[in-house]
């Protein structure tokens, strides 16, 4: 009994840890469940099914303001440093950042805080896998020239400037 009570215990995630998926049929309930399984799909055996999780989670966000706030939430912690291992599902969330910051647009963007651009900065600073990096790095550019009137974006533009002139100076 004791060692029952103490493994249930001991499986409780922590408050930082991803929140439990809504359940039911909102919008937030379905770009959460969309976005975890976009990203989780591929891998190793990629079979290209995470394309069939996209109508769902742009029709969400572009719906309901707070399906867009939980997408960029989402999406957040799949960048985050705890998935450096699982190099796709970081390629996979990068992806999604691209999908969303055209469609739905600003709705989903004005999600994107100072957390998700420290977690972003993190990731190309210390991302190991080079796809990871190639992908993060041509969205960012891209964020830069093409999406410079989208205002907010910003924050994710000025830290990409400062970072690449680091970069620049760092090679010489």
């Amino acid at each position: 009994m004791h060692r029952r009570i103490w493994g249930s215990i001991s499986r409780r995630p922590s408050g930082d840890s991803e929140r439990a998926i809504p359940n039911g049929d909102s919008p937030e309930a379905s770009v959460a469940r969309g976005v975890r399984l976009f990203c989780e799909s591929g891998g190793p055996n990629n079979s290209g099914e995470e394309v069939l999780h996209l109508p769902v989670i742009v029709e969400a966000a572009e719906s309901s303001p707070a399906a867009a706030t939980e997408a960029s939430v989402r999406i957040r912690k799949f960048l985050a440093k705890e998935n450096n291992q699982r190099a796709y599902v970081q390629y996979n969330a990068i992806m999604l950042v691209r999908i969303l910051a055209d469609n739905p647009g600003k709705s989903f963007t004005r999600n994107l805080d100072q957390k998700f651009v420290s977690t972003v900065k993190e990731l190309l600073r210390d991302g190991k896998d080079m796809s990871v990096q190639q992908i993060l790095r041509e969205t960012l550019d891209n964020f830069e020239t093409n999406k410079a009137n989208n205002e907010t974006l910003a924050g994710l533009r000025d830290m990409w400037i400062k970072e690449k002139a680091k970069i620049t100076k760092k090679r010489g």
